[in-house]
């Protein structure tokens, strides 16, 4: 049984800024080999953004990978989780998800403009 809560929000502001992670380092190496591909095709796929938001994303049209809303860096810093819209100008931050053997070696980051 799941329960779905809806709720009218009146203004929804454009994301300047948001970070990511991917769910598994999998997930990490398949957007690192493909991430022009991404940075042109993400906003045909997701456009509303929030943290906490887990979001699956296709590669090429066949491959998923999931990544997880860690920030959206909204202007307004509130309790209430503050929604907002994705768009070309907006940068998208993916963190590097590290596995246990390489975690010592130096982190990369990859940015979406």
């Amino acid at each position: 049984e799941f329960v779905v809560l809806v709720e009218l929000i009146d203004y929804i502001g454009d994301a300047k800024k948001v970070e990511v992670e991917p769910c598994s380092f999998e997930d990490w190496e398949i957007i690192q080999m493909n991430g022009s591909h991404l940075e042109n095709k993400i906003l045909s796929q997701v456009c509303i953004v929030y943290p906490g938001q887990i979001i699956p994303l296709w590669v090429q049209d066949i491959t998923p990978v999931t990544v997880k809303v860690m920030d959206n860096y909204s202007v307004k810093k509130s309790k209430r989780i503050a929604p907002m819209r994705l768009n070309s100008k907006s940068e998208i931050l993916v963190k590097p998800k590290m596995s246990l053997k390489i975690s010592n070696r130096k982190k990369n980051q990859i940015y979406f403009k």
